[in-house]
């Protein structure tokens, strides 16, 4: 989830900012992001790369907590987040 605009990553903003998995997912929502595709070598990575334990621990959290593992074939997965309530 990289923005080109503002050259950053939304997600790794909403997690360097959030308390909890919660925020993660209602910040995902408010930028109108309902599914990931994600390489997961490469997420691996760059989540070691981009934050500290404590941060990695909350992205786990989210993901175990709040999306949904559609698809995952040669290393790529689509996940969905839940319904923007």
């Amino acid at each position: 989830m990289f923005d080109a605009n503002r050259d950053r990553s939304i997600l790794a903003t909403l997690v360097k900012n959030a308390t909890d998995a919660e925020a993660i997912v209602a910040g995902l929502h408010k930028n109108q992001i309902s599914h990931l595709l994600i390489r997961h070598d490469f997420f691996q990575e760059w989540g070691r790369e981009q934050f500290i334990n404590e941060k990695l621990i909350l992205l786990n959290s989210f993901f175990k907590k709040y999306t949904t593992l559609l698809f995952f074939e040669r290393g790529y997965a689509v996940i969905s987040l839940p319904p923007r309530h």
